[in-house]
């Protein structure tokens, strides 16, 4: 019984966005950045890097990808809510008002899903 829980949590984990080094866009740069070069600087340098190291992560984790994938998620919210209306002008004039409510929650959805497993690809645009 726990071991199903195990392996969906598994699963979803894998896709984190947080498991792909191209949504760590901070701690990516900190990479390339600082680069010792004898092991004893590594050695001195190893508190203070786990340090910085936790916290650039939590930052790309949740603030700095959850920022990058607005754009995404108002274009996506837009295509699924507003864009290629349907009937005329009359139908249009009725749906106003509930396409108006459905708007944040469609955008909250998208952002969610595109916080939590949304991957950069290579290009820059998200996957």
């Amino acid at each position: 019984m726990y071991m199903k829980f195990f392996l969906i949590g598994l699963v979803f984990l894998v896709q984190c966005s947080f498991v792909h080094k191209e949504n760590r866009v901070l701690t990516n740069e900190m990479d390339e950045y600082i680069q010792p070069d004898s092991t004893t600087s590594k050695i001195l340098l190893s508190p203070v890097g786990i340090c910085v190291g936790t916290i650039s992560l939590l930052t790309d984790n949740f603030i700095v990808h959850p920022v990058r994938v607005i754009p995404r998620s108002l274009e996506k919210t837009y295509e699924a809510v507003w864009d290629k209306p349907q009937g005329g002008v009359i139908r249009q004039s009725f749906l106003f008002v509930p396409k108006l409510i459905l708007t944040p929650f469609a955008f909250l959805f998208n952002w969610l899903i595109y916080a939590s497993f949304g991957k950069f690809g290579s290009d820059g645009k998200l996957n």
